[in-house]
């Protein structure tokens, strides 16, 4: 029995810099440097399991170790399934709250403790209220990151952009509408598609008014193969244990650079299949059994995939992808598309549609029991 290295490749949950292999993180999205410096508020989303809350907790360890603006993190988790818009607004309030708490910062801790609502306590204001109150009463800049904001319902969802909207547009009216200098708003889905299509033909006018303070919507992208060799190389620094070039490229082709499968692979091989017997190369024979075994599931991502599959309308996207060959899904609602889009099970390459990677593919095939045939090749 070999004894594990310190880190090891993670698959659950975000990644911790002490205990894990990470790709260096904030050099997967240089842009939001600039949005960051310049004021802008954006939107990040990208399906699950892709570095999304990584990504935000080393921005925002990032900003409060240079010293020049505050970062408050903020998850709007808890929210899933409230639909009342002001018990939904109060909770958000109340999540502001206890990130302000949980954070090591004093400034923070010491707002938190003397917050109240002020006299416009409906729910109308209560999210302009309290990033106010923050605002003007830091002494330096505030950059907030609010994650999992798809977890807000349609209803609370277009007040508390409104707030954010108003509060944006007038930040710079006087000391008093002071307003965070910058703002992500990160969730799974496409806020501004999902919110367009949420909104009533009549109110689509509302609707880009209210989202006109979104500089840009951005994604987060994959590994790309240099990422994958670098992760692997930290572990074979870390442990010795060396991976064939081959086996590198396999895990390329079977996960196109999605960040789990890229760690479920990996792990899968060198923890169950190789017990830590860091003395045995990891090989692609290796690589092509973990996948075979991935594909058959046991991995709350993976059956998470596989249940999404069994949906009509990712089902009629899947097949036409898959099956059909059609790249541009024209017979298909932009919506459906825009859907599996952000469940991470097709990717848009320049006009065309396509599996986000062969992985996927196999493993959801048993959601079309009418296929006889396997499932086509895909990837390199």
């Amino acid at each position: 029995m070999f004894k594990p290295p310190i880190k090891i490749f993670n698959t659950a949950g975000p990644c911790i810099p002490a205990d894990h292999y990470m790709v260096p993180v904030l050099s997967r999205l240089p842009i939001i440097d600039y949005f960051l410096d310049h004021g802008s508020y954006f939107t990040l989303h990208a399906p699950r399991q892709s570095g999304k809350t990584t990504l935000l907790y080393a921005l925002t360890d990032d900003i409060n170790a240079r010293g020049q603006s505050y970062a408050l993190y903020c998850s709007l988790e808890l929210l899933e399934g409230i639909t009342d818009t002001d018990t939904a607004l109060t909770l958000v309030v109340s999540q502001i709250l206890k990130a302000l708490n949980d954070s090591e910062i004093e400034a923070f801790k010491k707002l938190s403790s003397n917050y109240g609502p002020g006299p416009s306590s409906r729910f109308d204001a209560k999210i302009l209220d309290i990033l106010r109150y923050l605002s003007v009463n830091l002494d330096k800049d505030l950059v907030v990151f609010f994650d999992d904001v798809d977890s807000l319902s349609d209803k609370p969802l277009i007040p508390f952009l409104r707030q954010i909207h108003f509060g944006f547009n007038t930040r710079f009216r006087s000391r008093n509408t002071k307003f965070p200098k910058s703002m992500a708003l990160v969730g799974m889905r496409h806020l501004v598609a999902r919110f367009i299509q949420s909104s009533p033909d009549s109110a689509s006018i509302s609707a880009s008014n209210i989202l006109s303070f979104i500089k840009e919507s951005l994604t987060l992208p994959d590994f790309n193969q240099n990422d994958i060799k670098v992760l692997c190389s930290q572990h074979a620094l870390a442990s010795g244990q060396i991976f064939n070039p081959s086996a590198i490229n396999r895990i390329w082709y079977w996960s196109e650079g999605q960040p789990w499968l890229v760690n479920a692979l990996t792990f899968k091989v060198v923890t169950e299949f190789l017990n830590y017997d860091y003395s045995k190369s990891i090989t692609d024979e290796l690589v092509e059994q973990a996948a075979e075994a991935i594909t058959q599931g046991g991995y709350p991502h993976i059956d998470y995939l596989m249940e999404q599959s069994k949906e009509l309308r990712v089902k009629r996207v899947m097949k036409t992808v898959i099956f059909d060959n059609s790249s541009f899904l024209d017979d298909v609602l932009d919506d459906d598309k825009r859907h599996v889009l952000d469940l991470g099970l097709i990717k848009k390459v320049n006009r065309t549609y396509q599996p986000a990677n062969p992985l996927f593919v196999s493993a959801i095939f048993n959601a079309f029991p009418e296929k006889s045939q396997a499932p086509p090749t895909v990837g390199n």
